[in-house]
């Protein structure tokens, strides 16, 4: 066949103008992606700058009280098999003898192992957002976010057991995506091995393992072949752990003893005091959640926990089970005792704040209490988006489930006293489902693209900048509001607490300032009197506090607190950095003391807490320090009726 010249030459013409026409869109389009891929890059490597920085200015070391104390000295002391040893699962336990062992206490190399395993969580995420869904780019997005997650930055501050639940619960649902995909014995094999990892760490990981492996073993072939060789890694690795419960405890226990928080929950007291004895030794234990001490909607209500009281618990390790059994049945698990524990539990888990990671004196701390207004909104609009693209979900229904297990789990069932705390594996889960229905949303707009003959995405930039506005916006009006009722109090009431306030600056040389309550969390006594409001500190502590409009007077008892009768300190207060008032040498042999103290024409007030030698129990209260618009009639009057 014989072409004409002139249709010869024509052809290559018509190619040059449909190129021409197209390439400045496919350019832009390239240029688009390049410049949101480099946006990305530069998130997720300032998120990585952030974790290694925090980790250098907060080295774990430097907190070693109260839940990271348990935790770093069950670790480095291996052979310890005390009750409160075995009621903690064991991986968090190796995992800290292993960086104690590597690292011998010395505080840079602890530094370094944390900001690694900091730095792993959100990269874990990543690989499975990737195996999650087909976009890269919302991939990197999730590792971008979660890389700047102050709530998954801070808790790295210290010694806890999310710092090991986070990467390992991004491990295991990677590596169940992977054996979804894969669907082969070695893949489910690893899928089941890191979830056991994830279980051993902290309990909230077993509902979800089950809920994934069985959902995938159902979705498979080969049932067989899988079911047994999990069963045998499982009894391997449970088995061991169950006899040395059952040596230790006399109760089958490979996950950990449990019973303790299940009574705690159930009792509705807001401390339990455990006493133990096993061959003629004893021990004894108090635990009260964080929550009990907090109000979760500040500033928008006072609401507090119902809880009060003491549950006293004594078990007898040698009778088994005998003992839990009867200490449970004190407490039965009525119906409407259960909705009661629900409802308290979700306020705490959506809004209360994550102990210890917060910090008033860190700007991340401070920036983390204030995100957890978005969880909860996020969570509803996120279950609503998902019965939207439920149909469109087939096939990829397995994450929605697995947030639903964790919200009807943590949130709903009476297995603990919930804390802020505990949200942090679910707000990777939120993540995920978002990156989930994104993807989705995108399927249906290319989808729908393709019928008309273009293709429309989402224009990343603007969703970055629309979420990024959105925050500032919360925090803005969070902030707003919370001055707002300050200066409307001070108005109405005439006087202002200063544990409502957030101080300008504080810095102590042990633990957390308590906010009505003791630098250990309990409840403040100074000699024979209890007060309800007030600052707990440690020596040497300093807090600034700007004095808010209306204010003419600082009034506060102080002294030192029970806990610390023989500490020795003294008392100072400053205006605008100048010292107005000491107390000179304090002892518990001193009365409680009391300082009622003009403002006029002062903008901020510091008090300050020294030591006087060893500061080693130098516990002090600032009770019912507020500020005034006038002097109280008498004094001595509210100290009496505070008893």
């Amino acid at each position: 066949m014989h072409s004409h010249p002139a249709e010869i030459a024509a052809t290559p013409n018509r190619w040059t103008g449909f190129l021409a026409g197209r390439l400045p869109h496919f350019q832009l389009q390239l240029t688009r992606r390049n410049c949101l891929y480099a946006l990305l890059y530069a998130l997720i490597f300032l998120g990585a700058w952030l974790r290694v920085d925090y980790i250098l200015q907060f080295n774990p070391l430097d907190h070693i009280w109260s839940d990271p104390q348990r935790h770093w000295e069950q670790g480095i002391e291996a052979l310890r098999d005390d009750p409160m040893a075995m009621t903690d699962p064991v991986l968090y336990q190796l995992y800290i003898g292993a960086l104690g062992k590597l690292t011998l206490g010395e505080p840079l190399l602890v530094a370094f192992y944390t900001a690694l395993l900091s730095l792993l969580t959100p990269w874990f995420w990543y690989r499975f957002l990737r195996e999650l869904q087909p976009s890269r780019a919302i991939a990197l997005g999730g590792w971008a976010a979660l890389s700047l997650l102050p709530s998954w930055i801070a808790i790295y501050g210290y010694f806890m057991q999310e710092t090991l639940l986070l990467p390992l619960l991004g491990a295991a649902l990677w590596s169940s995506w992977r054996c979804k995909r894969k669907q082969n014995l070695r893949s489910f094999l690893l899928m089941a091995l890191v979830w056991a990892l994830a279980g051993l760490t902290r309990g909230i990981a077993i509902p979800l393992a089950a809920v994934t492996c069985t959902w995938l073993w159902l979705l498979q072939d080969d049932k067989l072949r899988k079911a047994v060789y999990s069963l045998l890694l499982l009894a391997l690795i449970l088995g061991p752990l169950a006899y040395r419960a059952y040596q230790k405890m006399h109760i089958f226990a490979p996950h950990g003893v449990g019973q303790l928080v299940a009574i705690y929950t159930r009792s509705g007291n807001k401390q339990i005091n455990m006493h133990y004895r096993r061959e003629g030794a004893r021990w004894n234990y108090w635990f009260a959640s964080p929550s009990t001490g907090e109000k979760p909607l500040e500033p928008l209500s006072d609401w507090q926990t119902a809880r009060s009281g003491t549950a006293d618990v004594t078990i007898d390790i040698d009778k088994g089970s005998e003992d839990w059994q009867g200490a449970l049945a004190k407490y039965p698990l009525t119906f409407s005792n259960a909705l009661w524990i629900a409802k308290e539990n979700l306020l705490f888990l959506f809004f209360g704040r994550s102990w210890p990671d917060q910090n008033r004196d860190r700007q991340l701390d401070q920036l983390n209490i204030h995100a957890r207004w978005l969880w909860a909104p996020l969570t509803l609009l996120l279950l609503a988006g998902t019965a939207f693209y439920w149909r469109r979900l087939k096939g990829e229904r397995l994450l929605p489930s697995l947030l639903l297990t964790w919200i009807v789990v943590q949130g709903l069932l009476p297995i603990a006293v919930n804390e802020g705390r505990y949200r942090k594996p679910g707000e990777g889960l939120l993540f995920a489902q978002a990156a989930l229905l994104l993807a989705a949303r995108r399927r249906r707009e290319e989808e729908s693209g393709a019928e008309k003959g273009e293709r429309n995405s989402a224009h990343m930039p603007t969703v970055a900048a629309l979420t990024a506005s959105g925050l500032l916006l919360c925090f803005g009006a969070t902030s707003a509001w919370r001055h707002y009722a300050l200066a409307e109090q001070m108005a109405r009431q005439g006087e202002l607490y200063l544990s409502q306030l957030s101080a300008d600056y504080h810095r102590q040389e042990w633990g957390h300032m308590g906010r009505d309550r003791s630098v250990e969390q309990q409840p403040i006594r100074i000699g024979g009197h209890h007060y309800a409001k007030g600052l707990g500190v440690h020596a040497r502590s300093e807090t600034r506090y700007r004095i808010p409009a209306g204010a003419k007077y600082f009034h506060s008892y102080f002294g030192l607190d029970v806990a610390g009768h023989r500490g020795l300190v003294e008392f100072k207060v400053l205006l605008d950095g100048e010292e107005v008032f000491s107390s000179g040498p304090y002892n518990n042999r001193r009365e409680t003391g009391e300082i009622l103290l003009p403002l006029e024409g002062a903008s901020r007030i510091t008090l300050v807490v020294d030591p006087l030698g060893s500061n080693r129990h130098d516990h002090a209260d600032w009770a019912m320090a507020r500020f005034l618009a006038k002097p109280p009639e008498t004094a001595l009057a509210e100290l009496r009726k505070n008893d």
